[in-house]
């Protein structure tokens, strides 16, 4: 998505904290082709953006401006740049803004999309140093960027970190696990988490059952693909493009 308005207007809420007027330059890269693009802020156009957030209460501002960084967090996520995610993050420190753990969790999110288990690291044990309680959803985009990268070792650990935390695995956490070890191959293990999920009162769903046909078609076993396809359909489930792309 073009971010251009939403960032310049960000900027001038950061930057009025700082007392500081925006550069009258700014540079971002496009991610589809990596081209650097220059975006040209006029003077007028600075004080106009200074004298709407003058007319705003600070702590409302501040409110403001948190909510717009992470849903620029986000957006970054979605059109696949975590490395301007992470930028925003740091304006939002530089200006003197504390964090949240929408925030943070954006970040985690973003480097989760590209299977990145150690950026995600990072920022999820960035949001414990903070002393921000990571939620479900913490956990659930960590074991994402596991899952993304085949990295069955720190799905287990991550997970282990989770039940420590006291925070409940819901059934997109169980999911998210069973597809990580039908990604990386390991059909038995996979086939064992979801027992686990259905265990913990969580009903069997299109998406781990998909995990399972497509990990096995993957491997070259049409058998087993064909008796979790035949579950899906006793379950009342209607198997998607899923089921069929390894």
């Amino acid at each position: 998505p073009d971010l251009g308005a939403t960032e310049k207007r960000l900027l001038a809420v950061l930057q009025e904290r700082k007392r500081i007027l925006l550069p009258t330059t700014t540079k971002s890269t496009n991610n589809n082709n990596k081209t650097p693009t220059t975006t040209t802020t006029t003077r007028k156009e600075e004080e106009e953006l200074f004298r709407k957030d003058e007319e705003e209460p600070r702590k409302e501002k501040a409110e403001r401006g948190q909510r717009e960084i992470v849903a620029v967090i986000k957006a970054c996520a979605s059109s696949g740049d975590p490395l301007r995610a992470e930028a925003w993050l740091t304006r939002l420190w530089e200006a003197g803004i504390s964090s949240e753990a929408r925030a943070l969790n954006a970040a985690i999110s973003a480097w989760a999309r590209i299977g990145e288990v150690s950026r995600a690291e990072h920022w999820l044990l960035e949001m414990i140093d903070q002393d921000l309680e990571p939620n479900v959803f913490s956990f659930n985009a960590m074991l994402a960027a596991c899952a993304e990268a085949g990295d069955l070792q720190s799905a287990h650990r991550w997970f282990s970190r989770m039940a420590d935390a006291r925070v409940d695995a819901d059934a997109v956490t169980y999911r998210t696990v069973v597809g990580a070890c039908a990604r990386a191959g390991n059909l038995p293990l996979a086939e064992e988490w979801l027992h686990k999920m259905t265990a913990a009162g969580h009903s069997l769903d299109v998406v781990s059952c998909s995990s399972l046909v497509a990990g096995h078609a993957a491997a070259g076993d049409p058998a087993g693909a064909e008796r979790w396809l035949q579950r899906m359909q006793e379950e009342g489930l209607r198997p998607g493009r899923a089921s069929f792309d390894p």
